[in-house]
């Protein structure tokens, strides 16, 4: 029982230097989002590390589902500052138009 708890030990490391490595890599992940001249290898080397260490990421959260109805909008919002502000409302009509065809699918099965 010591050997696997030693040898359970030593891959896990203890929860305090786990906790400091995750410490680490947020810290480092928050300053490369300051850095102006970004590369994308070491932007998905970070997410990578944050992940192997059990970090829970945004996009990493399940997304929730439920019944909604969503009207398609007559034009996409020109006002939108944000790129990503952009795709993630396209991405979210595409997500509900895919479950209203489903739920369309669904019914006209049943009948």
């Amino acid at each position: 029982m010591k050997v696997w708890d030693s040898l359970q030990t030593h891959q896990e490391a203890t929860l305090h230097v786990r906790e400091t490595r995750i410490d680490i890599v947020v810290r480092k992940f928050e300053i490369f989002l300051m850095e102006e001249d970004l590369k994308i290898m070491d932007m998905d080397e970070m997410i990578g590390t944050l992940r192997t260490h059990g970090v829970l990421l945004n996009e990493d959260k399940p997304i929730r589902k439920g019944k909604m109805i969503a009207f398609k909008s007559s034009e996409v919002q020109k006002e939108a500052s944000n790129k990503y502000e952009i795709i993630e409302i396209s991405k979210d009509q595409q997500l509900c138009e895919k479950e209203a065809k489903d739920e369309l699918y669904l019914i006209s099965k049943k009948i």
